[in-house]
């Protein structure tokens, strides 16, 4: 049986973040044939469509990664009421370009 691939992006750039714990925790107790991989988007750009530029090695692992996964899972804290900035700006780049996001 092949394996389930979940990417799993913490919405908190701390290293201590407390919603990295849960991240973590889903991918010990997840069963036998599922994979969880924390996603790294301290190194995106931020997201601007005016930028011509060719994507950053962060966006373009970022991209990849999210592809090769079944399932995306979010843990973030509020932030303000609200979802925090840095992963507003992550889900804004994965989706571009538009029509060939994954």
């Amino acid at each position: 049986m092949s394996s389930i691939n979940i990417a799993a992006i913490d919405g908190s750039l701390h290293r201590e973040s407390v919603t990295r714990q849960p991240a973590t925790t889903t991918a010990a107790l997840a069963p036998v044939d599922f994979s969880v991989k924390p996603l790294e988007i301290a190194d995106l750009p931020l997201c601007n469509q005016d930028n011509g530029a060719p994507p950053s090695a962060g966006l373009v692992r970022l991209q990849a990664d999210t592809a090769a996964s079944l399932g995306l899972l979010l843990v973030t804290s509020a932030s303000k009421r609200s979802i925090p900035g840095v992963l507003q700006n992550a889900q804004g780049l994965a989706c571009r370009p538009c029509g060939h996001s994954a």
